[in-house]
């Protein structure tokens, strides 16, 4: 009844049991049980001492059927359970271990379960051995699949781990800010250290390391994004800059995501950071690329423009404003297809839709284009298509080079040809009454020579036509002509003349080869030198006089090396008044006397080279012990030693600017003078003869006759520029009593030259200074003149203001109205503004310009009080 109520496990395949046991019937009662508890078919071996057990569990290896269970007695002669439990543990073994034993004490149970044992069976209890059995069957099977999946779970991470440390990023895992340890990095792959030179343990370790090497300019928004995504738990993105080891600059890309377990619990940051520096390098490469097509396109010497796929404009320069006669803001209100010549502008329209069509890539040619006022321009013309990324067709570009003077070259060419040909026809009859001896020859043999070259050498014609040419060259000359002739070198040379008679004589050789008749020719002319060397003679002669007449003049003269700058020769007069000697002077170059920037010097010297004498006014040298001396300086472009030098004669005017300071004075009382004699007699004379025009006006009852409205308003504009010249003669004399004073002068005066267009008020603060140095008072007046002038002329105002004031520590002076206004930013730099810019900087203050279209125009001028006040 007990057996057939066991519960039948079934079991699939043999169960091998090793029993250690002395005792063959305790061993058949183990088994019996085993097949009780529904073990069958069953492998078993019973073995009773360490050596049998050892070779028992080999055995089952080398058969591949390694024992599931093993059940061992407690004591036996040789052996006893806690041994072998031992010996298998050692044997590297992990299967059940179960003693089943008589009786033993409690304590021996308990250590030999501490040592390992799964169960301890007593034999008057064998109905536990089936289950315990199968118990630990499982256990050992589940720790056999942990096991198994610690191995695949390692194997796996050491995949991760490789790939991780592989790829071309730095990876790294953060605590999240709600965890015991927040915002800790648990992990850091090795391309930390190859990124930034720091070990990737630093970041895991030391807390601080992070904010150490974020770049100071980015830690703000940084850790202003850091916090956010903390918050809300989005995705961290952000590029920031770090610094490597050694101070490098490195940009890196960081992503992160939060990583949440199946109950939405944050478990950590996982990231990945990217070495994007070369990626900013090239991005700032392509924005200073873009800055420099910007100022080519710009400073372009042709015409450039784009157009969009629908025929407006997109861009274009200055240039090609210029070639067509617009202005920018003209230009861009006139259709592109105004400038095409009617004549061109189906083949034009046909072209473009082949270039969209891609039949077409680019053309080039020469046309005419219809410029503003209907002039007709020659341009060089080429149309290309650009295309973005995709291929897609964005926009025409097109370069323009004004070619009218080629073409004007063209027609003269043309006609330069035709007179070459009818200039053959003439040469003969022109070369026989030419001074210069003219010789032609074919393959070295003379087939004609004209007049003067027959008399020279003292030959008929007939007796030279088919002789070799070089009959006319003495022999020890002969070869250095033959070998210029055989290599066509047409560099003129010197040689020796062999006449008829005998005679040597000194000669110049000019060949050239020319189309004659319709063969390639020598044509060669040869100048008797012998009155030439005569003339040396005396010009070495007269250059020592030169030199005698150079080191005893008074004036500072020294020659200048063209193209080195160096000094090539000076006089006494200049070592004394520089303070060099000979040798110092041999040394220096023109920079290092001239007090002035390089450029100004090199745009003079480009100017005498070209235009062979030039007087460049005042200008200063350097004395050796540092102080300047003023001189007025001619230059002469000279040859000398057959290169091109500059004579430079230098005079001292230190007496002429004391005489120039006194003239001043006298010009001063003189303008004085004038003015008064301006505004007493003449501008009086002026205003009541205007005056009786408008009484003539009233009288006749007739307002509107034409020729006394012109004669009143040409009166009026006399008053108005005399008035103006009278301001300007009194300008120094006003400005000695106050700038204030100075300014409302100027103020009134272009009240009456507004004739009530706009109304003009003068606001000066209290704390302004009313006396100002003389330069400085005069230039700030001309300012504000140039500033009232555009205004009147330009604005359109209704009102206008003149402040000056202090503003902390600066002085300022603003001329500001509310007219039309312009675009700033659009608007080239005008001459008014450019001088208004230059009287600014001269004083060493700031000039500031805003304006915009219908909001009117701000002009201010502001200066330190202190420069003001000095001058």
């Amino acid at each position: 009844m007990r057996e057939t109520s066991l519960k039948r496990v079934p079991v699939i395949g043999t169960l091998r049991v090793l029993l250690v046991e002395d005792s063959e019937n305790d061993a058949m009662l183990l088994l019996r049980e085993l097949r009780r508890g529904g073990y069958k078919p069953l492998s078993s071996q019973r073995v009773y001492t360490p050596e049998d057990m050892e070779e028992a569990l080999r055995a089952a290896d080398a058969r591949d059927e390694p024992f599931q269970v093993v059940i061992s007695d407690y004591y036996m002669p040789r052996f006893s359970a806690p041994d072998a439990l031992r010996l298998l543990r050692e044997l590297g073994y992990d299967v059940p271990f179960i003693v089943v034993s008589g009786k033993i004490g409690e304590d021996a149970a308990v250590e030999t379960m501490k040592a390992g044992a799964n169960d301890y069976l007593t034999k008057e209890n064998m109905s536990r051995l089936c289950p315990a059995i199968e118990r630990e069957l499982r256990e050992a099977e589940v720790r056999r699949e942990r096991e198994r999946a610690e191995k695949a779970l390692g194997r796996s991470e050491d995949r991760f781990r490789r790939l991780v440390e592989q790829i071309p990023a730095v990876t790294y895992v953060q605590e999240p800010i709600d965890s015991d340890t927040p915002k800790a990095i648990t992990y850091m792959s090795p391309q930390y250290e190859a990124m930034l030179g720091y070990p990737a343990e630093t970041e895991m370790l030391d807390e601080e390391h992070w904010l150490r090497v974020l770049h100071p300019d980015d830690r703000e928004r940084v850790l202003a994004e850091e916090l956010r995504t903390d918050e809300t738990g989005e995705p961290y993105r952000i590029e920031y800059r770090l610094i490597a080891r050694g101070g490098r600059v490195v940009w890196v890309r960081d992503e992160a995501t939060l990583v949440r377990d199946e109950e939405g619990n944050s478990l950590y940051w996982l990231g990945v950071q990217y070495d994007i520096t070369e990626q900013k390098r090239t991005e700032e490469e392509f924005r200073k690329s873009e800055e420099r097509f910007r100022a080519t396109f710009e400073q372009a010497a042709v015409g450039i423009v784009q157009v969009g796929l629908d025929g407006e404009w997109l861009r274009f320069n200055d240039k090609f404003c210029d070639i067509v006669g617009y202005e920018r803001e003209e230009l861009g209100a006139v259709s592109v297809f105004e400038l095409v010549s009617p004549e061109d502008f189906e083949r034009d329209f046909d072209r473009g839709v082949k270039m969209l069509a891609g039949e077409l890539s680019d053309y080039t040619e020469e046309k005419l284009i219809v410029g503003k006022g209907r002039r007709r321009v020659w341009i060089n013309l080429t149309v290309s298509l650009v295309h973005d990324d995709s291929g897609e067709p964005r926009y025409f570009i097109a370069v323009a080079e004004e070619i009218g003077k080629r073409m004007q070259a063209e027609e003269e060419r043309q006609r330069t040809q035709e007179q070459l040909r009818q200039s053959e026809e003439r040469f003969k009859v022109l070369a026989q009454e030419v001074v210069e001896g003219i010789v032609l020859s074919e393959n070295g043999r003379i087939i004609d020579a004209n007049r003067s070259l027959t008399e020279m050498f003292g030959y008929d014609l007939g007796e030279l036509v088919g002789k070799d040419a070089i009959v006319l060259t003495p022999p020890e000359h002969r070869e250095m002509v033959r070998r210029r002739i055989s290599d066509e070198d047409t560099r003129p040379y010197e040689s020796m003349g062999l006449k008829r008679d005998g005679t040597v004589f000194p000669i110049e050789i000019r060949p050239r080869h020319l189309p004659y008749s319709g063969r390639r020719i020598r044509v060669t002319s040869v100048i008797d030198l012998t009155e030439r060397k005569h003339q040396e003679e005396a010009l070495r002669q007269s250059e020592a006089l030169y030199r005698t007449v150079v080191e005893q003049a008074e004036e500072n003269i020294f020659l200048v090396d063209a193209k080195s700058r160096r000094v090539l020769d000076a006089n006494d007069a200049l070592l004394r008044s520089l303070g060099y000697t000979d040798d110092e002077l041999q040394e220096m170059t023109l920079y290092d006397i001239v007090a002035h920037d390089q450029k100004s010097i090199d745009l003079n010297i480009g100017r005498i080279m070209e235009e062979g004498h030039r007087s460049l006014g005042e200008r200063q040298y350097r004395r050796k012990d540092g102080s300047l001396a003023d001189v007025e300086v001619n230059v002469s472009a000279v040859p000398y030693n057959g290169e091109r030098a500059m004579c430079v004669v230098a005079h001292d005017v230190t007496q002429r600017k004391r005489a120039e300071r006194m003239l001043e004075e006298i010009r001063e009382a003189e303008r004085n003078r004038l003015a008064r004699e301006l505004h007493d007699s003449t501008l009086q004379d002026i205003v009541y003869a205007l005056q009786e025009i408008q009484v003539m006006q009233v009288v006749s009852g007739d307002d509107r006759d034409p020729a006394l409205e012109d004669t009143a308003d040409a009166l009026k504009r006399s008053v108005e520029g005399l008035r103006g010249a009278i301001f300007e003669l009194r300008l120094k004399e006003t400005l000695d009593r106050s700038l204030v004073s100075s300014l409302e002068n100027l103020v009134d005066l272009n009240r009456r030259m507004a004739r009530g267009r706009y109304e003009l008020d003068l606001v000066v603060e209290d704390d302004f200074p009313a006396r100002l140095p003389g330069k400085t008072g005069q230039e700030l007046t001309r300012l504000v003149q140039e500033a009232l002038t555009n205004v009147r002329r330009h604005a359109e105002a209704r009102h206008v203001r003149v402040e000056l004031g202090l503003d902390g520590g600066l002085a300022y002076v603003e001329v500001s109205d509310d007219g039309r206004g312009f675009d700033a930013e659009m608007a080239g730099p005008g001459i008014g503004r450019q001088s208004m810019r230059h009287r600014a900087l001269e004083l060493g203050g700031e000039f500031d310009l805003e304006s915009a279209p219908d909001e009117g125009t701000r002009v201010r001028f502001s200066i330190p009080v202190s420069r003001l006040v000095k001058g």
